[in-house]
């Protein structure tokens, strides 16, 4: 329910090997992993995600205006992150901030 409050970014995006690319970063999670990444006709297939503006470390992905699942900014995910999660967030966060000042100018 709480997703449909998070923003809805006007661009789509395409699953690559990485995750999912959006404001320089890359999003995964375990629930995406049998994600459709080609359609019947060969090409990629397109997905739209909300984002809540004040928290970017986290994405809801959507296909045909139906969710599909969460993904998580992938170095979060990693051991790094799980022995010193303060350098994730503050990877989130200088990211953050680089976008608000790009959105801004």
């Amino acid at each position: 329910m709480d997703r449909l409050f998070l923003r809805m970014d006007p661009q789509t995006r395409q699953v690559r090997s990485k995750g999912i690319p959006a404001f320089g970063l890359h999003y995964w999670s375990a629930e995406l992993r049998g994600i459709e990444r080609i359609d019947r006709t060969g090409h990629s297939i397109e997905y739209n995600f909300r984002y809540d503006p004040a928290d970017i470390s986290r994405i809801s992905l959507y296909r045909n205006g139906e969710w599909i699942g969460d993904g998580m900014e992938r170095f979060c995910l990693t051991d790094v992150a799980i022995v010193e999660p303060r350098f994730c967030c503050s990877r989130v966060h200088h990211v953050w901030l680089d976008v608000r000042y790009a959105i801004a100018t």
